[in-house]
């Protein structure tokens, strides 16, 4: 599993910092929302198994204790970043004389007019990560500047998300808000989960064919209807709790293992041989959603006592955190000419490992400790 999340990270990488050179990787969308499925099954795991009332816990202990330790996982990191990016601006100052940032082009060409309201609602988005993924549905009314609703975020106006120091740092605001219900959801029935995606992708048709909201913003970053991935990922995790009491077969484990990672890494090769053969784009979405998600309790059965797929597993949120500003850096200063995107990924793993080995494991450290302490 852990070789999953690096992999889907690595593709978010050549989203942003360019594709690679007669190879075309798993578009950004599908990474994103196969993160949302594995962040699903993993808290229908803990909340399961590992927060869960007892004599000594109440259910708002158990929550509080959730919450706790999943921003500690979250945050810690997402700081850090921030003091990296606060460290490449002041350097580009200091070296180019104008920080080549975006969202300091952003704070450059629109910042006067920001109302004081924006502004404080940009500052608590950027400080807290919650409320990231609603700055995609927002932009600034022409004469009154005040924040308005937008179809889509870029041909608004304003492209609001520019303000925002972690450019992929909605997809997190976007997880804490399914950090706040999973307690209440992923506990139900599995016709309650089947029923939350039903609904959940009947929304997602309906405003695409009623009202055309086929944009960016509503391709995955729209939680009502995103919530289906996080379902879909619970979901496997009550297939897993069948599969664990069987024997799978090693030659099972495999194929689900080569064949999740091959259709990961190999997906926008094969989309392009079925494009052109006529397939819809939906089917072919569709169907690596599905086989993700199916694979996934097989995965987590496969890779769960295997330190070092576990090791690569932690380096994905780190390398998905701090990606653009390394990426942001190279275009600033020209460096890595056609070999930039590769040149991206390989210095962003290397953060990773430092951010993971300085920061993400003591506060991991800190985290047992204190779960130690309330059982």
């Amino acid at each position: 599993m852990g070789l999953l999340r690096v992999l889907l990270a690595a593709a978010v990488v050549f989203v942003h910092a360019g594709p690679l050179r007669g190879f075309h990787t798993l578009g950004g969308n599908l990474a994103v929302q196969a993160f949302y499925m594995i962040s699903g099954f993993y808290m229908a795991l803990i909340l399961n198994e590992k927060y869960v009332p007892s004599a000594s816990l109440s259910m708002g202990q158990t929550y509080r204790l959730f919450l706790t330790n999943r921003l500690l996982r979250l945050f810690p990191i997402y700081y850090a970043t921030l003091l990296i990016i606060g460290v490449v601006a002041i350097v580009m100052w200091l070296t180019l004389g104008e920080v080549h940032l975006e969202f300091a082009q952003a704070v450059r060409a629109y910042g006067h007019q920001l109302s004081t309201g924006t502004k404080a609602f940009l500052v608590v988005v950027n400080a807290l990560l919650v409320g990231q993924d609603w700055v995609s549905f927002l932009t600034l009314a022409p004469t009154t500047h005040a924040l308005i609703f937008t179809r889509d975020f870029s041909s608004a106006p304003v492209n609001l998300n520019n303000f925002l120091l972690v450019h992929q740092g909605w997809t997190i605001g976007l997880e804490i808000t399914f950090y706040l219900m999973a307690p209440f959801l992923v506990r139900r029935k599995s016709w309650v989960l089947i029923l939350v995606v039903v609904l959940a992708t009947a929304l997602r048709v309906y405003l695409r064919r009623q009202y055309g909201l086929t944009g960016l913003a509503w391709q995955y970053r729209f939680f009502p209807t995103e919530i289906a991935f996080f379902m879909l990922g619970a979901l496997g995790y009550k297939a897993y709790r069948v599969l664990r009491q069987k024997s799978i077969p090693l030659a099972v484990r495999r194929l689900c293992l080569y064949g999740a990672l091959g259709f990961t890494l190999f997906f926008g090769e094969i989309f392009q041989i079925t494009n052109r053969l006529g397939v819809p784009p939906i089917a072919m979405s569709t169907l690596f959603t599905l086989t993700i998600a199916a694979c996934i309790p097989v995965l987590f059965i496969h890779s769960k006592t295997n330190r070092l797929d576990q090791r690569i597993g932690d380096l994905s949120y780190p390398l998905y955190i701090v990606h653009y500003i390394v990426f942001e850096a190279l275009r600033a200063y020209g460096l890595g000419g056609n070999y930039q995107n590769l040149l991206t990924l390989a210095l962003s793993l290397g953060l990773a490992v430092g951010l993971n080995q300085l920061v993400g494991e003591p506060v991991e450290a800190l985290r047992r400790r204190v779960a130690l302490r309330l059982h």
